[in-house]
């Protein structure tokens, strides 16, 4: 499902790419979901949400980790587990499966291999478990490009020397900045950037630093995530406080509604999810 990450694809391509992953998963019977993030939950959890009753699909999702959601409160993993298990998923923890790297390629006669050798049966193989960030066919000069590239708390990429780059910054997933890898981090360190720009080009005074600056003073950026489960069902953190049901599922349909029309550069849109991000900082900011 992912695009290729060199390889530019039109948007005709793109939806052959759905409709050809659609219609593999829709012939599917044993699906096998590799890694127990937010991402393989979700995954996991979609598969067995949809596909109900006579057309239901053995879902096995499998984690090295103790538990689901590891990077989340201990709450939420329960959570995530109850869930599944109740719509039938096959969750199996402290486990590897043998080149998962490889998706499909995992597949041995009908099957993929644990390192313990257990052989679990599918037709299908995720794997969810994170990807660095595609930094190879960046050179800049004075710099080894990592991956992630390595940024001062400015946003400012670092030379070899450990010294920011005064005119250049880099944001998101691509860079080494603290906190999750998650939306709302990625849009505060977009802001991070774009103020930081601004004050370089018109000499605004001292540059923004990350987080106090874009947090309300705070040490480190809130923890805020939610998890979809299927339709109707979700896990909202907010730093240590995690709750389920029905109002984060809708919280997260109006988060992805507004990201959306925000992208498409909807003025009034993009002022209200800039103040409803605020808010939730703000609101983060006294929640332990």
């Amino acid at each position: 499902i992912k695009p290729d990450m060199t390889t530019r694809a039109s948007v005709a391509e793109r939806i052959a790419q759905y409709e050809h992953a659609h219609a593999h998963l829709s012939n599917a019977h044993d699906v096998v979901v590799v890694g127990g993030g937010t991402v393989g939950v979700e995954m996991a959890a979609e598969v067995a949400g949809h596909w109900t009753g006579r057309q239901a699909k053995r879902v096995t999702l499998i984690t090295a980790s103790e538990r689901l959601l590891n990077r989340m409160p201990a709450r939420a993993s329960r959570l995530a587990t109850a869930w599944l298990e109740k719509y039938g998923v096959c969750v199996i923890t402290n486990a590897r499966v043998r080149d998962a790297a490889g998706g499909g390629r995992a597949i041995r006669d009908g099957a993929v291999t644990l390192d313990d050798g257990r052989r679990i049966k599918a037709d299908i193989v995720y794997t969810c478990l994170g990807a660095p960030p595609c930094t190879s066919n960046f050179t800049i000069r004075g710099v080894t490009v990592g991956s992630p590239i390595a940024v001062a708390d400015t946003g400012q990429v670092l030379d070899d020397k450990h010294k920011p780059i005064p005119n250049l910054f880099a944001a998101g997933d691509v860079c080494s900045s603290a906190g999750e890898k998650n939306a709302l981090n990625a849009d505060l360190n977009a802001a991070l950037c774009a103020r930081n720009v601004q004050r370089t080009l018109f000499n605004g005074g001292a540059l923004a630093r990350w987080p106090a600056d874009i947090c309300h003073g705070s040490r480190k950026s809130p923890d805020v995530v939610v998890v979809s489960l299927y339709k109707w069902c979700a896990i909202m953190q907010v730093n240590s406080i995690v709750f389920s049901g029905l109002l984060p599922a809708l919280m997260k349909v109006v988060i992805e509604f507004m990201q959306i029309r925000t992208a498409k550069e909807d003025i009034v849109i993009t002022y209200l999810w800039s103040v409803a991000e605020a808010l939730t900082i703000f609101v983060a900011s006294y929640i332990p």
